[in-house]
């Protein structure tokens, strides 16, 4: 074992490989509904896509009402241009942060 590893010891996926070896933990394998009734199989899967479709429509329009009120908020301070900073702007500013901090 000593030599796989030795041999691997750049290689983490194979060294995951062997100690997960060494552990007997295995690959989940996907797991499909059993049944002989087709319906009840369809009604299932009808079901779970269903749930999923329903919980992703959520997601979305929470981001989206999220977004439109980050959008909505008016700036403070007009941005119409840049103006590069002055040393002592930068100086006053830098130790502004520092004040904060400590």
């Amino acid at each position: 074992m000593k030599d796989k590893s030795s041999e691997n010891k750049r290689n983490t996926k194979e060294q995951f490989r062997i100690v997960n070896g060494l552990l007997k933990h295995s690959k989940v394998k996907d797991q499909l509904p059993f049944t002989d009734n087709t319906q009840e199989l369809t009604e299932t899967f009808s079901k779970y896509f269903e749930i999923k479709i329903t919980k992703l429509r959520i997601i979305l329009d929470e981001t989206r009402t999220a977004q439109e009120t980050v959008s909505a908020t008016p700036m403070e301070n007009g941005l119409d241009s840049l103006n590069p900073a002055t040393k002592e702007e930068v100086k006053n500013q830098s130790s502004t942060q520092r004040d904060l901090l400590s």
